[in-house]
């Protein structure tokens, strides 16, 4: 009698017999007896592991290679655990609302879900691809930062944006410093930043605003702002008030830093963070 055997873990293996194999040539899996399994066909879990798992988890052999289904939810999941705790990182592929808690770690319903734990062990889900055909990365390096109260700036200090909390403000990953002002790239890659500023209250008629503020790039000079005027009350700004504006692309390397320089003869900044911002991201 011819028989194919597949070793499993501890628990056993799995043989496939054909009762007639001399009388034909050909094996119908359908019919093949099996002995020592645990399961029949997917409709439980697997867990195949390259050592013993340590841990069971809801019908989770541990391992690395999970395939979960179930009455509400269907995954099949690639770790590096070998525990088949929820916490390991890997690649969920295509989940759906699911109540076991072993799945627990990825929500938002995604149907492919990509996860790596931090420096301090968290999980941390780093990208997420959608049915609706979005792609998203929640912990992808991004911020904007508004100025929150009127600031004078000496000409070549530093613009301080205190505020990441208000008006769609946010600071992904932690990477701006509202104490110095500056953003510091976690990774090598090319990044986009905008600024917006506006000066006031109380501009001087036919104060100058050429060479108004610079973006530097690890203390050089790396991209100046682009409007080039002189302050004239009723033709380029209002009662007081002048407006400008910074966008581009820099490349940096893990470490290097920007920060918003005011290089402007009047120092006064408004404190209204809708008018003046710093934010930028990580493009790739």
């Amino acid at each position: 009698m011819a028989k194919l055997r597949i070793n499993g873990d501890s628990s056993g293996y799995v043989d496939l017999e054909a009762p007639n194999a001399a009388s034909s040539s050909t094996l119908d899996l359908d019919q093949v007896p099996q002995k020592n399994a645990t399961t029949t066909g997917f409709t439980g879990n697997m867990g195949v592991g390259i050592s013993t798992p340590s841990t069971t988890h809801s019908g989770y052999d541990g391992g690395n290679l999970h395939v979960h289904n179930s009455g509400t939810g269907s995954s099949l999941r690639l770790t590096n655990s070998t525990t088949g705790t929820g916490t390991s990182s890997g690649m969920l592929i295509s989940k759906w609302s699911d109540s076991n808690t072993y799945l627990t770690n990825f929500d938002d319903n995604a149907s492919t879900i990509f996860t790596q734990s931090d420096s301090s062990g968290t999980l941390q889900t780093t990208m997420k691809l959608h049915g609706d055909g979005y792609v998203t990365t929640p912990q992808q390096p991004s911020f904007k930062a508004g100025l929150s109260t009127n600031t004078n700036v000496s000409s070549g200090n530093n613009i301080i944006f205190n505020s990441t909390s208000t008006y769609g403000k946010y600071n992904t990953g932690g990477h701006y410093s509202t104490t110095n002002g500056r953003f510091t790239a976690p990774v090598a890659g090319a990044y986009h930043f905008d600024v917006g500023l506006l000066y006031g209250p109380s501009v001087p008629d036919g104060t100058r605003f050429d060479d108004c503020a610079f973006l530097y790039l690890n203390g050089v000079l790396a991209a100046y702002d682009e409007r080039r005027a002189e302050y004239v009350n009723g033709t380029t700004g209002n009662d007081g008030y002048y407006g400008t504006w910074i966008h581009t692309q820099l490349y940096m390397n893990s470490g290097d830093y920007v920060s918003v320089v005011n290089y402007n003869r009047f120092a006064g900044l408004h404190g209204n963070q809708r008018f003046t911002w710093f934010a930028g991201y990580l493009i790739g």
